[in-house]
Formats: C-alpha cells, structure tokens, sequence
C-alpha cells in the first residue's frame, strides 16, 4: 500500500510555517519543510483579513514548493477556548450534548457562530461503581475561521483534511517521538512563541489542562527585526550567537565564553523572557489554585523561541523546575538542525494522525 504525502501548514501570526511528507507514530518521514512571510494585514489570530491578497500569497509562495494537494492545517488564536471538563460517560453524541451545555455557562457566546469539538481525555476513578465519568477536553473554535481557510485552500485545488490547534499539533509529538520523557510522569509543556504561549499539563501521557498566552503586546520577533534592521534567519542567529542568558543564572560558569555580546539586544530578549516567565507563573498557580494540584515533575519547552541561548537555565533558575527541550527524538527524517526542529514542532506533529 503506497502512503499518501501530506502538507502540514503552521498558520502563524508573520509566518507559515510548511512541512511536507508522511506521518505515523511509528515513524515520520519529512520531505520538504520551508516558511514564509505574511502580513498581519493579509492574516492575523487566525483569520483571514484580506482573501485576495492572502490566495495570491499561497499561490506564488505555497504552492511552486510543494507536491501533495492533501492539506492539514494547525493554528493558534485568541479567540478559540479549549477547556477539560469531567462528565457522565455517555456515546460520542451524549457527551457532545453535555459537553455543549456546560460550554454554554461558561462561555458568554452565540453557539450558533462556533464549531464545538472534544476528544475523550481519560476515564475517571469514582466510588459509584454505576456512573462512570469521563474527562473530555472541549475545543470551541469561530466558524468563521475554518469555514473561510478551508474555502480559499479548496478554489486553489487542495484537498482540506483536517484543522487543529497547535497545541494538539504539537502534543502529538510528545507521545511518540521523544526518548528522554518519562510519560508516567506530569509535565507542564509549553510552546515559546512570537505571539503566543501555548501551555498545557500533561499526566501520564494525558492532555488535562490547556491555555494559549496572547503575548501580542510585547510583538517580541517583529520589533527586534525592525529595530536591528535584521532578517527572520539573522534573527534566530543572534538569539543563538549574540546572547546567553546563563550569565544571569546561577549556571553562569556554563557561559559560552566565545559569544560576542551584544548587550542592547540582550536587554530586549531578557526582558521577553522575563514575561514568558511572568505568565508561566500565573497561568501556573491558576491551574493548582483551580485543581488543588501537586507539583509537576518538569516543564517541557519548545517552539521558535525555545533556542534562545539559556533560556533552559534562565527558566530552571526562576521556578526551580527540571526543563526539558525538544532536542532528543527519534524515528524523524529529514531536517538538518534542531531550529529547524523545534521551530516546526506543530507542523510536523499536525502530520501524525490518529
């Protein structure tokens, strides 16, 4: 049986991040990956600003790269919720029908103009041995964006097979590819992005908690790039080559002493961090406050903003957590360095399917 090729888009606020190939959990072989620019006029948080524009963009930079026509698509926005709730165990449609009302007193929203979708999380443990609950994690996401995605991507001749929010994109990997994890375990994970910070908890091999981060404010990537007058490829060199934030940690003796600082530019990058840090935190005691939780094992990093020299060091020193990067894997082909890895990480997990 021959496998079909797919591409997997990361539709992301400045850049489209693409992978093309075949996917399994056994194994994941990567023919062409590559990303491109787009203006937030164009797209931004999800959404199609301008159509004409936008299917021009795929047409010229898309679409000459690129073989397959079968499209998996994964996005983060603000205006999608993701929610853990625990239910009645019922058939697929009962749990979609409780699930819906309890969405409806949370969620100040016209149903009606929303897509609502949930997985089946894990069974839970009660001394009623009659009613069996289940955990079941919720996905409301506007019609608007995958309805107008999907109709602009079929005009061109792509065959549209699935949408996904990046952090199930992304938790895929976790659960296949990584050799140093211990999934009996519990882990906060969290995706270190431009715009947005994608932070789940995961407990043994379970996704039970899910926030994304707006850290829109801060237009971290965009500002340096402007203000350095620097490319996105001369920016992901700097974060590498022209810092180290080991030097305001008590990993300071691990401080590559060959790096040319360029301290006006640290300033900038420390302070990201210092708010990535500062959400962390908050998002964090929200979740033990709200689940009268114990303390996680770890904390797992990575996105494009998780190579910033030390940032493993710079975390570890502020919560006293072990942190794990996505720079152990196995059974991937076809990527040259650990950027480009974990740069790609939704992209490439959006090509497991399940």
């Amino acid at each position: 049986m021959i496998k079909k090729n797919y591409v997997s888009i990361d539709l992301g606020n400045g850049y489209f991040k693409v992978v093309e190939g075949i996917g399994s959990k056994s194994e994941i072989n990567i023919s062409n990956m590559f990303m491109f620019q787009i203006d937030e006029t164009i797209f931004n948080n999800g959404y199609i600003v301008d159509r004409n524009k936008f299917m021009e963009i795929i047409k010229s930079r898309l679409m000459p790269k690129i073989k397959s026509r079968n499209l998996l698509i994964t996005l983060n926005s603000s205006d999608i919720t993701i929610r853990n709730i625990t239910l009645p165990n019922g058939s697929d449609e009962e749990l979609k029908q409780m699930l819906r009302f309890e969405m409806e007193e949370l969620l100040p929203i016209d149903f009606n103009n929303y897509v609502l979708d949930f997985r089946k999380v894990r069974d839970i443990e009660t001394s009623n041995t009659i009613e069996k609950r289940v955990e079941v994690q919720g996905a409301v996401v506007p019609n608007r964006i995958p309805k107008e995605l999907f109709e602009c991507f079929s005009e061109l001749g792509f065959k549209p097979l699935s949408f996904n929010v990046n952090n199930a994109s992304g938790f895929k990997l976790l659960n296949d590819v990584f050799s140093d994890i211990d999934y009996s375990k519990k882990y906060y994970t969290l995706d270190i992005g431009t715009r947005y910070l994608g932070f789940n908890v995961i407990d043994d091999s379970n996704m039970i908690f899910n926030r994304i981060i707006d850290l829109s404010s801060f237009n971290f990537g965009e500002n340096l790039m402007k203000q350095f007058n620097l490319s996105k490829e001369e920016l992901i060199y700097k974060l590498i080559n022209s810092i180290d934030l080991r030097r305001y940690t008590l990993y300071y003796d691990k401080v590559d002493p060959n790096i040319e600082y360029d301290m006006e530019f640290e300033k900038i990058v420390v302070g990201y961090v210092n708010q990535v840090n500062d959400e962390l935190q908050k998002t964090t005691k929200y979740y033990k406050t709200k689940e009268n939780s114990v303390e996680v094992d770890g904390i797992i990093i990575y996105g494009g903003n998780s190579v910033i020299k030390g940032i493993r060091e710079y975390i570890i020193n502020y919560f006293n957590y072990d942190v794990i990067t996505y720079d152990t894997y196995k059974n991937i082909k076809g990527f040259d360095n650990n950027y480009e890895f974990v740069a790609f990480v939704n992209a490439i997990g959006n090509l497991i399917k399940r």
